[in-house]
């Protein structure tokens, strides 16, 4: 029988697992003096004659060191990096203050050739926690991990400088090289800038010698993103389906969830990176969003990237009361006065419909109610946005054949109207919807036969109002792809949980960033074309026609004065 687990150990003499306690105190609260270091320094010779040296030389000890980075030589894009450095991040930190005190912005080290290394008197603590400093702190992250950065301290640049390397000082490079110094990248480049191509050769085949003599099978590395030609604007911009502002702003709401703390010793990836990996998770479909894909792109494992989105999932659905809500009754009341008293449609709060998930695989049980005519698999959800295309109001988990009505008619706004809608007032759909005293849908053909021509035209002014959940479920899906093919296969109720919450995710990323932007929608001049009735739609019930009824009559009488 297997051992039981996410059992407290005990801590006793009888064999428990005794856990030493981490010290939770401050490095800034440390003592800084110490009488046997002063005494060891003043027993040596010739270091210092007279006290206030010694003052000098203590003092300096005290001082916290820089955070110092050099610009890869090696690099095609060393000098463009270098300028942006000095065009973009050094304006951005100038008259910087933090708790009333000046940071001074990065700057050149006079004696690094070609202004290549910098360096940036704040503490290091500062650098990680500081909310002005996470645009620059994100920025010498990533550029260190693409190679195109090198943290390093000051004085492990200077013996390279004073070596004065050469094209033949093959032994020297060596030497550093095997010993896997940090200075060794430094004079590899400034070697490497100084030899000519026959000399280049020599040197390839030497490493290539070494390569064979020192291990038994070839060795073929495997790219990783380290090595790729990557920045965090590149990876923000095509990966995050956001702005870098945008993807610094959501990180900055989900980054103290406790999820992403942990009491193991081996720490969790950052914040950041975690975000990345399930934004581009949700961004992309197809193959594209395959966790064997994502490895590749991100250099994590498959189980990473199914850890991290889950992680990510779980601290951005706790912004959903934040960003998705239905309007208070004082909020519609001012819809209502935003448009024209005589406007027909005044007593609308928004706009509903049905939307379909594909899966790209059968789910294990009752794969048969997912079947739909349209010969895929999937999910439907019901969706509400308002004039803004912000969905007010999201419905899940209902397989794919199940009518869009069917499903309106298991949610809240169906079974709880009053908690939603003030007298009067209504949703619009399309004529797949049954009218009812909160639903006023299109009027729908019967027996083939045509529409008179008043209920033409009101369809037509239905459908122009409409069109705005068509575009709303549009955006939602081009600016996250995976909805348009899961990926997630349905076996269970814990899967068919997951993709709940991946859809509700989504939903609140949409209004996230439509929060961020204005909307780049020009209006729809035009309706949309008349629906085909389903071969499933429900008798509409007279009874419930009376809204709808006083709507057209409102919109006869308009027309036919």
């Amino acid at each position: 029988m297997g051992k039981p687990r996410n059992k407290s150990k005990s801590n006793n003499s009888n064999g428990g697992d005794i856990r030493v306690k981490k010290s939770t105190q401050r490095w800034d609260s440390l003592p800084d003096t110490n009488e046997a270091f002063v005494e060891y320094y003043k027993n040596q010779q010739k270091i210092a004659k007279t006290e206030e040296e010694w003052n000098q030389i203590f003092t300096s000890f005290r001082t916290d060191l820089p955070t110092t980075f050099r610009v890869t030589g090696g690099k095609k894009n060393a000098t463009q990096l270098n300028k942006i450095i000095e065009d973009t991040y050094v304006p951005f930190l100038s008259n910087l203050r933090i708790n009333n005190e000046l940071v001074p912005p990065p700057q050149k080290i006079s004696w690094y050739p070609n202004g290549m290394a910098w360096e940036f008197r704040a503490p290091k603590q500062l650098i990680r926690k500081s909310a002005e400093l996470k645009k620059f702190q994100n920025f010498l992250v990533y550029e260190t991990e693409a190679g195109n950065l090198s943290r390093q301290e000051a004085v492990s640049m200077i013996p390279p400088l004073l070596l004065d390397v050469q094209s033949h000082h093959y032994v020297i490079f060596f030497v550093i090289f095997l010993s896997k110094q940090i200075s060794s990248n430094q004079i590899q480049e400034r070697l490497l800038r100084c030899t000519k191509a026959k000399q280049l050769l020599q040197f390839l085949s030497l490493v290539d010698e070494l390569t064979r003599q020192q291990y038994l099978n070839l060795r073929i590395p495997r790219q990783r993103i380290a090595s790729r030609d990557r920045s965090f604007d590149t990876l923000s911009n095509s990966k995050a389906q956001m702005t870098q502002d945008s993807f610094l702003i959501l990180l900055e709401m989900i980054e103290s969830h406790p999820v992403f703390q942990n009491r193991s010793r081996n720490q969790q990836a950052p914040a950041a990176h975690q975000l990345l990996v399930a934004l581009a998770h949700f961004g992309l479909s197809g193959n594209g969003g395959a966790g064997a894909m994502l490895s590749e792109v991100f250099n994590v494992s498959e189980g990473s990237i199914d850890n991290f989105t889950n992680r990510c999932m779980q601290a951005i659905l706790n912004l959903e009361d934040r960003y998705v809500t239905w309007p208070t009754k004082e909020e519609r009341a001012a819809m209502r006065y935003l448009l024209p008293e005589d406007d027909i449609f005044r007593d609308c709060v928004g706009f509903e419909d049905g939307t379909i998930i594909p899966l790209t695989s059968a789910p294990t049980k009752n794969k048969e109610d997912y079947w739909m005519q349209k010969m895929l698999y999937g999910v439907n959800s019901l969706l509400v946005c308002d004039r803004n295309k912000r969905i007010i109001y999201s419905f899940h988990g209902w397989c794919g054949s199940a009518h869009d009505q069917q499903v309106y008619k298991h949610s809240r706004l169906y079974t709880h109207p009053e908690l939603f809608f003030s007298p009067g007032e209504f949703l619009l759909a399309d004529s797949a919807y049954t009218a009812s005293n909160t639903v006023v849908p299109a009027f729908k053909r019967t027996g083939g036969l045509p529409l008179p021509k008043s209920k033409q035209d009101f369809n037509y002014q239905l459908s122009s109002r409409r069109v705005a959940i068509e575009q709303c479920i549009s955006i939602l899906k081009n600016q996250w792809q995976s909805l348009k093919s899961s990926r997630l296969l349905l076996c269970g109720a814990t899967s068919a949980a997951r993709l709940n919450v991946w859809l509700r995710v989504c939903v609140i990323l949409h209004n996230f960033l439509r929060g961020q932007s204005a909307s780049n929608w020009i209006p729809f001049e035009t309706g949309l074309p008349e629906e085909e009735p389903s071969l499933e739609d429900d008798e509409e019930n007279l009874e419930h026609c009376t809204l709808r009824d006083t709507v057209f009559a409102r919109f006869c009488a308009r027309n036919n004065p």
